[in-house]
């Protein structure tokens, strides 16, 4: 076969916004002839043909993509098979290879491409379920090697419910392959899936690991999948693929039956390519008909007829920043108002939290987050660097700790690049990370963190000169940061930054200039997302009444377009200022 690399011809069809279309279902195919099997992937071996025959028809109908008869070969998840998982997925992807090869000869327009599929391992991730990350990420790195050295062109892994398992997903392809990839969510009746997250937080979390297409299959009506299509279609940055069944199953005479026909399928599907979906195939239910009836629909909408309303909500939401946890998205500024970021996770100045630290006293950390929480905090900032301990298992610890109590997003907060690093593999969501600044050797420790796991930043106006007098120095530091991060694929709207609180007690003049500064990057940066964070109470250190300066700062600080205060809610005056802004 003659064809582009997959990942050329996904730009190209992007930049023409052309469709894509994957095959439909591959159980339901099975199914139809009574094939027999003890496991679906038994049948790559035992009845090669009959899965090849498969697989030629969808091409013929028009998919340009395979996914391949291997859902459930996870090395975690076959531990009685005939074959091992990584036998399972070379022979489907052998067979699959065969077929397009086929239809190639037989006239197919193609291009074709054989992707690697993977479903769930089948057993919840700490802490809902007893299977760690890192044995996670350990089995899907198995059949990712096994998957590209049979030559897949893709890897695709669908019909997930639990975004943390995704993620051990997609750092093992990504990490040790070069197989684009191709993330898909189930959901439930709810819009939500099993662990609780909406399309939103879906999206927040998945762009910011970086696949190649996001998405959903499977899941319930057509009337559920057009609400999925359009919020996916509304948040996503990335290129969407669409795969719904043929509507939910009835049961027929004992059997499980699809109802929903071709045109009907066809006609839904048409639908969301109007909408702005590029990627579109079937999941459950769904034949080689349905997949040709969807593409001769598909091919032959005319331009003018594509849904331009539907650009002018994804406009919308093109430069809004959300951070997110497992299960819930916080938007940043914008129409919500500004962030309050908890400060009272740090060490410094806190002697209870120190002795808290040094003696192991996760429970102590817990507390600190719930009365935060309690009162008002959007985010948690979590720091717990002191001399003495492992910085880095500390911070690991106390983030599943929280998450496992609450579901608020967290800042993550070292000067250290290595503890970012650990921290952000095993974080489960999009974190605010604090942070780096203008200096050279900083932001190359840091910025390819965010690169490869994703995150807000939070990057401070210094450099090697220290910090800048005036506004205007400032200025040229933030946007010198802006620049190298875009030059890492980091976003504008992902990044908040930190004009500095200088305490006024010896830099009276300059508390007028960190308000100064954020005015100008408003001015300058505020259409594309820029956000801004201060450490509010920086201002008043060694002062007496130190509620009053912090609260009139601040005031100051939200007027100039501050959009993350990083604060402790359990000070009335400051929620008093706070909530009258609001």
């Amino acid at each position: 076969m003659n064809k582009i690399p997959f990942r050329t011809f996904l730009k190209n069809q992007i930049e023409k916004r052309l469709p894509i279309f994957i095959d439909g279902g591959m159980g339901t195919m099975i199914q139809k002839p009574g094939l027999t099997y003890k496991i679906p992937e038994d049948l790559n071996f035992y009845k090669s043909q009959a899965i090849k025959d498969i697989h030629k028809r969808y091409f013929l109908a028009g998919a340009n993509v395979a996914t391949v008869n291997s859902f459930g070969a996870n090395p975690l998840r076959l531990e009685e098979a005939s074959h091992s998982a990584e036998e399972y997925i070379a022979k489907a992807i052998e067979v699959a290879k065969e077929a397009a090869l086929e239809a190639e000869k037989e006239g197919g327009k193609g291009p074709f491409y054989v992707a690697w599929d993977s479903g769930q391992i089948g057993k919840l991730l700490e802490p809902m379920g007893t299977l760690t990350f890192d044995q996670a990420y350990e089995s899907y790195k198995s059949a990712a090697m096994a998957a590209e050295k049979a030559g897949a062109d893709l890897a695709i892994i669908e019909t997930m419910s639990d975004l943390y398992e995704v993620k051990a997903a997609i750092l093992a392809i990504k990490e040790n392959t070069d197989l684009p990839v191709l993330t898909s969510m189930t959901f439930q009746p709810n819009l939500r899936t099993l662990t609780g997250a909406d399309v939103l937080t879906c999206v927040t979390y998945l762009e910011a690991l970086r696949p190649d297409i996001i998405g959903f299959n499977c899941g319930g009506s057509l009337e559920e999948d057009a609400k999925l299509a359009k919020d996916f279609l509304s948040y996503a940055h990335l290129p969407v693929s669409i795969e719904p069944n043929a509507g939910l199953p009835t049961v027929v005479n004992g059997k499980d039956v699809y109802l929903v026909e071709p045109e009907e399928f066809a006609l839904a599907q048409l639908e969301n390519y109007k909408n702005g979906c590029l990627v579109l195939g079937g999941c459950c239910g769904t034949t080689p008909d349905h997949i040709s009836a969807m593409v001769k629909k598909v091919l032959e909408l005319k331009p003018e007829e594509k849904n331009l309303e539907m650009e002018k909500v994804r406009s919308g939401f093109a430069n809004k920043t959300y951070l997110c946890s497992y299960n819930k998205c916080q938007e940043a500024g914008g129409s919500f108002g500004p962030l309050i970021i908890g400060e009272r996770i740090n060490p410094t100045g806190k002697k209870k939290f120190k002795e808290a630290l040094l003696k192991g006293d996760i429970q102590y950390i817990v507390s600190q987050a719930e009365s935060q929480i309690g009162q008002g905090a959007h985010v948690l900032d979590v720091n717990v660097g002191l001399p003495g301990i492992d910085e880095g298992e500390m911070m690991v610890v106390a983030v599943k700790a929280i998450q496992e109590a609450f579901n608020v997003p967290l800042q993550l907060d070292s000067s250290e690049a290595e503890v970012l690093e650990k921290t952000l593999r095993y974080y489960n969501g999009k974190a605010l990370v604090n942070s780096t600044n203008g200096k050279a050797e900083v932001m190359e420790a840091v910025l390819p963190l965010l690169k490869k796991y994703g995150g807000c930043l939070v990057a401070l106006c210094i450099d090697e000169d220290g910090i800048a007098p005036t506004a205007q120095g400032r200025v040229a530091v933030a946007k010198k940061i802006i620049k190298r991060a875009g030059e890492y694929g980091i976003p504008v709207r992902d990044i908040f930054i930190d004009t500095l609180t200088l305490t006024v007690s010896s830099e009276q003049k300059t508390a007028l200039e960190t308000v100064k500064a954020i005015r100008m990057l408003k001015d300058e940066y505020g259409e594309q997302g820029l956000q801004f964070v201060l450490g509010v109470s920086n201002i008043s250190f060694g002062l007496p009444r130190r509620d009053i300066i912090n609260s009139r700062f601040f005031a100051m600080a939200l007027y100039a377009g501050l959009d993350a205060c990083i604060i402790n809610p359990l000070l009335e005056p400051m929620m008093e200022t706070y909530r009258a802004y609001r």
